[in-house]
């Protein structure tokens, strides 16, 4: 026989309330799963909102004004293509042509929003038109307002959303104007556009000629730009032609003295041709050059002499040397007027400060002394004008790109200047027609809209719930255990004649068992805790098996499980106990020839008969049943194992004993194996009036109902019911629950018919 459906699935092919009522019992019973469901997802949702990486959002709303021709254009059925089209106005504010123009206009592509794109050029436009949305009305006033569109967009930065925004706007205008306006209306956006480009060209130009003279060695003078290092040679030059021609008149000084004594001049006329030459050489203001150089020459030596007297005495040969170079000078700067005064003035003028000394000579030392320095100057002078030459071919590079600058900006200001002037010569013809758009909502900063901890925990909550629904739902299906009594009862069709709570052993101490002279184990509730609830639930089976109308019909009564851990022999001791609390006499059959659980049960010693030999000999069934401390029960244990126990229960000495034994008691218990751990039950079930099937529900205790129905169904004896044993106190509370609404709707039917009859 195959396995019926499943309760689940049983319910939702019937559907209607009881399936409702079903689903909301499988929820209650998997509770623990929605829970864990709910609890994680939550878990995960405050993660996901810790973790998530924040966006922004910023948005504005733009009027669409339609205008209207004006006169001045002659045509009156002017109509735009895009006019009262507010949905055409969305699509083209989000096309790639109004993006790309943005990020082109408004440098996006350097936002921090973007920065992590890998190519920013291919995916800047589709990552901008993912995280914008248009839509028609303002949010605030919804579709009432259809002349207004909302622009709004997400990105990570708040600072960023606003700008990109306006971008966007700043784009969409500028390509709405191309669009809807005339003629003239293009010129002068082109000639602006040209403006404008000339204005960024001349910033760009004049930025770059700022840029450049920051890093240019030119100076200016006046209005032009010049190179220092050329200033610099020409003063060069001019110095070194300076000392060329004073060397070349020193030179012909020297000459005309040679040329003079070697014709055998005097020394009055030597002294007289000084002085006509110190004359003839000047300077170009007029002084003396001569008179200059020794002016000069005399100070100098005035310096050295008080900075030796700081350190040395009058008399210090330094000094001294120094004093008669300052005598020499003296009388070298007196030379122009001593051709004019008489000798003995002259040796006066000449021997007051320093002794006498040829004033040819002195002057001709003097200058031999000039020549060399002039030669001196002139070779440094040299090398400095090469260096500088050398300098100056490099910044004239310079001089050359500033040139270039300057040509540029003023082509570029020529041209600008043609073109402002043109843009005032036109004539714009406004108001032409198409559609006129206003910002009346600019972008604000970005406020943040994502993640939201009050939309995350909300949500992750429901999928929670989904979540553990589905594995509510897949755990029943997979579960192989009985979650309630009506499961049992619609799976197996068999009647549940007991709910047995799970319970413990009664705390009853073993001292005070002997002082009763009790000897019954505690797992034996009905006995020792009459009024608990366990015992209740054996008295309840003990009514809806011998109680209820319909006594004497199974007086022989076979109580078996599955397997061992349903608890068969317990049940059967309870019940028996119960039985006998009746005042009815009543025999426990303990047919379980390997555990022998009965003895333990009620603290009877290992008997050397039993029901092992009453069958296999010739003993007689009073000399193997004892009484217990239970009044009205006696139990007859199995005894000694013989060999081959399953040729015990099939001979006829066994049936003889269980006619015999219906005969002499009220009711007769047998406690067997269970039906899946050995044959012997089965073979015991054709003898009595009855089988209880006790059912622990524990894991597989479907599979393992579903199979020892099976077994007592091929063998067709009579199943008296199931005794859902080891109940929860969750499940137990439900059945007692149920019970009660049964009753009462049991008692509202019963009081309608009352009604009904009377009337």
């Amino acid at each position: 026989m195959q396995p019926k459906p499943t309760s689940a699935n049983n319910d939702l092919r019937r559907g209607g309330p009881h399936s409702t009522i079903d689903l909301l019992e499988l929820f209650w019973r998997r509770r623990a799963y929605l829970i864990a469901s709910m609890l994680l997802t939550s878990i995960l949702g405050v993660v996901y909102y810790r973790l998530a990486t924040p966006m922004y959002e910023s948005s504005a709303d733009v009027l669409v004004v339609q205008k209207r021709p004006q006169a001045i254009t002659g045509d009156h059925q002017y109509e735009s293509g895009f006019e009262d089209y507010l949905a055409t106005h969305l699509a083209v504010i989000v096309s790639p042509l109004i993006v790309e123009r943005a990020i082109e206009s408004s440098n996006l592509a350097a936002l921090p929003s973007f920065a992590d794109l890998e190519y920013p050029e291919e995916e800047l436009v589709d990552t901008i038109i993912e995280n914008l949305e248009v839509e028609g009305g303002s949010r605030d006033l919804g579709e009432n307002a259809d002349s207004i569109m909302t622009l709004a967009f997400r990105c990570r930065e708040p600072d960023d959303a606003p700008i990109v925004v306006q971008a966007l706007l700043d784009s969409y205008e500028g390509f709405h104007d191309e669009v809807y306006r005339g003629m003239t209306d293009t010129t002068v956006n082109l000639i602006r556009q040209a403006s404008d480009l000339l204005t960024n060209d001349l910033a760009q130009q004049e930025e770059s000629y700022s840029e450049f003279r920051q890093t240019s060695p030119l100076v200016a003078r006046g209005t032009e730009e010049v190179n220092p290092l050329q200033d610099r040679l020409t003063s060069i030059e001019v110095q070194r032609s300076e000392l060329l021609l004073r060397k070349a008149e020193i030179e012909w000084q020297l000459l005309a003295i040679e040329q003079a004594k070697q014709d055998g001049g005097d020394a009055q006329q030597l002294l007289s041709m000084i002085t006509e030459l110190r004359q003839q050489v000047t300077t170009d203001n007029g002084t003396p050059a001569v008179s200059t150089a020794l002016e000069n020459q005399l100070i100098q030596l005035l310096d050295d002499e008080r900075a030796l007297l700081e350190h040395y005495g009058p008399n210090h040969p330094h000094v001294q040397t120094i004093r008669q170079r300052i005598a020499d000078t003296r009388r070298l700067f007196a030379l122009p007027t001593t051709a004019h005064m008489s000798a003995p003035e002259t040796s006066v003028a000449l021997t007051t400060s320093a002794p006498q000394r040829d004033p040819v000579a002195v002057y001709t030392e003097y200058l031999k002394q000039e020549l060399k320095r002039l030669e001196i100057s002139e070779g440094l002078l040299t090398v400095l004008y090469d260096h500088e030459h050398d300098a100056a071919k490099e910044h004239s590079i310079f001089q050359l790109k500033d040139e270039r600058f300057q040509r540029n900006i003023q082509r570029t200001e020529a041209l600008y200047d043609v073109v402002i002037s043109r843009l005032q010569e036109a004539s714009l013809i406004k108001d032409f027609g198409g559609f006129e758009t206003r910002v009346i909502a600019p972008p604000m900063y970005g406020m943040k809209v994502s993640p939201r901890l009050k939309i995350i925990l909300p949500a992750a909550a429901l999928a929670g719930i989904l979540l553990g629904c589905m594995l509510a739902f897949v755990v029943e299906l997979r579960d192989d255990n009985f979650q309630s009594c009506e499961q049992i009862q619609q799976q197996m069709g068999v009647p549940v004649v007991g709910q047995i709570p799970q319970f413990t052993a009664a705390r009853t101490s073993r001292g005070a068992l002997a002082a009763r002279n009790v000897t019954l184990a505690p797992m034996l509730c009905s006995f020792h805790q009459p009024r608990s609830m366990p015992a209740e639930s054996f008295r309840t089976l003990r009514t809806a098996l011998y109680f209820n109308g319909q006594e004497g019909t199974s007086r022989v009564t076979q109580i078996t499980g599955a397997t061992a851990k349903d608890g068969a022999s317990t049940v059967a001791a309870n019940l028996a106990i119960s039985l006998a609390q009746t005042g009815k006499r009543v025999l426990l059959i303990d047919a379980d020839l390997h555990q022998q659980e009965q003895i333990k049960l009620f603290g009877i010693a290992q008997p050397e008969t039993g029901l092992a030999a009453i069958v296999a000999s010739d003993v007689e069934p009073s000399d193997a049943i004892c009484p217990t401390a239970v009044e009205n029960l006696w139990l007859l244990p199995a005894g000694l194992l013989p060999n081959g126990p399953c040729e015990l229960f099939t001979s006829p000495r066994f049936g003889e004993l269980i006619n015999l034994v219906r005969d002499s008691y009220d009711h007769v218990l047998i406690d067997t194996e269970p039906l899946l751990v050995a044959s012997d039950p089965s073979v015991i079930a054709s003898h009595a009036d009855g089988v209880l099937l006790a059912l622990g529900l524990a894991h597989d205790s479907r599979l393992r109902a579903m199979r020892a129905k099976q077994m007592l169904e091929r063998i067709d004896v009579n199943i008296l019911g199931v005794v859902a044993n080891r109940l929860s106190g969750a499940l137990l509370t439900r059945h007692q629950m149920k019970r009660q609404e049964d009753s009462r709707s049991r008692q509202a039917r019963s009081d309608s018919r009352a009604v009904q009859t009377v009337g």
